[in-house]
């Protein structure tokens, strides 16, 4: 697993249920989804565009606790997807989805 210093990316904190943040943490699912809504095409906007030439790296964290188990993973590319090929994933038949592909799992150091 690579350290990266919080500093050298561009992080999309996400939140996720149990299921999923599971099936992430055990190499099973690798991609996370997001409805293709002006909210989220806009939130990925501002990750993405302003911070160039730093890695994207996406945290998940398992509910809002403030302990809550977390976990990264830099990002291989988000892109538009329309039909969901994987509604075992949690992607909605017959919409269109973001779709985060992950990569490698990173390990955050330095600051919060």
């Amino acid at each position: 697993m690579r350290r990266l210093d919080r500093s050298e990316c561009a992080i999309l904190p996400l939140v996720l249920k149990g299921k999923w943040f599971r099936m992430i943490e055990s190499g099973g699912k690798r991609e996370e989804y997001r409805a293709a809504t002006q909210y989220w095409g806009k939130r990925f906007a501002n990750w993405l565009n302003p911070f160039a030439g730093l890695e994207k790296v996406v945290e998940f964290r398992l509910g809002y606790a403030t302990d809550a188990p977390r976990m990264a993973f830099a990002v291989r590319e988000v892109l538009r997807r329309y039909p969901a090929p994987h509604p075992e994933w949690g992607e909605v038949a017959g919409e269109e989805h973001f779709v985060i592909r992950l990569g490698g799992r990173v390990e955050l150091g330095g600051g919060k």
